[in-house]
């Protein structure tokens, strides 16, 4: 059984969250896996599978387990460990592994409070040579044998629970205390380190990892894998200053501190990036049954997990087959580009809700789009040739037309997020305006949109470029064609007058479009103020 601590030096970082996302992922993969919360002074994990948990209420813990074992005498263990167990719900397949649930405890009875504040609890977390001189300690209290005590409560775990799990998922508390010791240093064969992006997180999780690899193990234990996630990113965080605050977090992380005996260093952490949608209902992007939400967080998840369980991609070696064999087995598409919007539809008014901006949209097939589009375009020109104009002046004064109508598109949708949408834009940056309009366009628009700026002393824009990827005014486009992305230049130049509030110039060139180099997976449109 192998054994996974989460461990975060603060809360809010998402830390139970993860564990119990990775408890589904293991279960469809066909693991069996214990899920063990030891976070008692703010349990939670037991909410995280509130629409799977058998039970209605849970009875008991891993707190009674231990006050089980104290109400001897510290003498004998308990007897069966699956009477403080019950089971989740994976449902489904045959195929899928069962999910055990060792909950911390009944924590709305007074009861549990008042075993967790007893010197009795606390003492079953300390390690001190009989002969101390610190507090005194209860009369039969051994501190010798609680070492013992928890390696034994693993190993009723891995025997006894049926059917056996092939992994134990701890969430401990945060901070350093005496039972998240027994978490980071006597149970786990990797550890997960999940932090935000504060000095505090920062300082803690590397005074944490560099302290925890000088301390001994036992004889048969390996040394302990550390994995590593920043979280609660801004979604909206364009890659290039995301690729350099991973940079800096690694540097700080191997600086290492102070006393310390052993040279520790980090090649890469993984990230992930914070959700709206939690924001108001926590849910869990991987569940028993059903192809996966295809947004951003759920892939972020998966390339973590491909970190720290690797081996259940059955056999595969380089991380991008592991990946695409998590993606495939969970339902997740390939990328997070490939993105379905859900609309609500009002048959009686016969029209379609998007839940972006609750408006009244219109639902076209994307091959629909393109070639109402494109036999406009051909209409036109053929009509131009007939006037006697060669056929390639005909197609520039059609891209001509598409990029005027695209300015007006703009300016107005750009008018609107300006005034109506942000209320003006008080207290915004120019990097934030930007941010916005390329996370609200994303959800309504023509693709994935993303940006990079250069930004003067006076804080304005000076240049740059927007990124268009999953750009469908491309799709199946060929050198032949009318370009449709000149509309989309105009676009871009007139969302970015009003986001600016000065002229600009936004240029497209072959070079940059997906639909004359296919290599591409996205277009490029520069711009620049003049």
């Amino acid at each position: 059984m192998k054994t996974i601590t989460f461990y975060s030096y603060k809360g809010g970082t998402g830390r139970t969250l993860t564990l119990a996302n990775l408890a589904m992922c293991l279960s469809r993969l066909g693991k069996n896996v214990c899920v063990l919360d030891f976070d008692f002074e703010a349990p939670g994990l037991h909410h995280k599978f509130v629409e799977s948990f058998e039970e209605a209420r849970v009875e008991c813990g891993a707190l009674d387990y231990i006050w089980e074992y104290i109400e001897s005498g510290y003498k004998e263990m308990p007897e069966f460990i699956s009477k403080y167990t019950s089971q989740i719900k994976a449902g489904g397949s045959k195929k899928k592994g069962v999910i055990h649930f060792i909950p911390a405890g009944n924590v709305q009875s007074l009861n549990y409070w008042q075993r967790l504040a007893s010197p009795q609890f606390h003492q079953m977390f300390c390690f001190m040579p009989k002969k101390s001189d610190h507090a005194p300690r209860s009369r039969h209290y051994d501190p010798e044998k609680n070492i013992f005590f928890f390696l034994n409560m693993k190993e009723s775990i891995a025997q006894q629970l049926e059917p056996k799990p092939d992994y134990l998922l701890v969430d401990a508390h945060s901070g350093i205390t005496e039972a998240t010791g027994i978490c980071t240093r006597l149970w786990p064969d990797t550890t997960l380190y999940l932090f935000a992006n504060t000095p505090e997180n920062w300082e803690g999780v590397r005074l944490v990892w560099h302290s925890l690899a000088d301390t001994p193990r036992l004889s048969w234990q390996s040394p302990i894998r550390s994995v590593f996630a920043l979280t609660r990113i801004p979604a909206d965080m364009e890659e290039q200053r995301s690729s350099k605050l991973k940079e800096k977090v690694l540097e700080y992380l191997n600086e290492g501190i102070e006393g310390s005996g052993k040279k520790l260093e980090r090649e890469d952490i993984c990230v992930l990036h914070s959700d709206r949608e939690l924001e108001l209902k926590e849910k869990l992007y991987i569940e028993a049954q059903g192809s996966m939400e295809n947004v951003l967080l759920p892939h972020e998840y998966i390339n973590l997990f491909a970190h720290i369980i690797p081996k259940e991609a059955k056999g595969l070696i380089q991380i991008d087959h592991i990946l695409s064999f998590f993606r495939k087995t969970l339902g997740l598409a390939e990328s997070p580009e490939e993105v379905e919007r859900v609309f609500t539809l009002h048959l009686k008014e016969g029209k379609m809700i998007n839940p972006i901006d609750k408006e009244r949209n219109v639902s076209l097939r994307v091959e629909t789009f393109v070639g109402m589009f494109s036999d406009i375009c051909i209409d036109i020109v053929k009509k131009t040739v007939s006037r006697g104009v060669t056929e390639d002046e005909a197609k520039k004064e059609v891209e001509i037309s598409l990029s005027h109508a695209g300015l007006i598109c703009g300016q107005n949708f750009g008018k609107e997020i300006v005034t109506d949408v942000w209320r003006g834009g008080a207290g915004l940056t120019i990097q934030e305006k930007f941010n916005k309009w390329c996370a609200f366009d994303s959800d309504v628009g023509f693709g994935r949109f993303s940006n990079e700026i250069e930004i003067d002393s006076e804080g304005l824009v000076t240049n740059g470029k927007i990124i268009l990827k999953s750009n469908f005014l491309a799709s199946g486009r060929t050198s032949t064609d009318s370009n449709l992305c000149s509309f989309m230049t105009g676009y871009i130049q007139g969302v970015l007058r009003e986001l600016t509030g000065t002229e600009v110039k936004v240029t497209h060139e072959p070079k940059d479009c997906i639909q004359y180099q296919k290599e591409k997976k996205k277009c490029d449109f520069y711009f620049r103020r003049v």
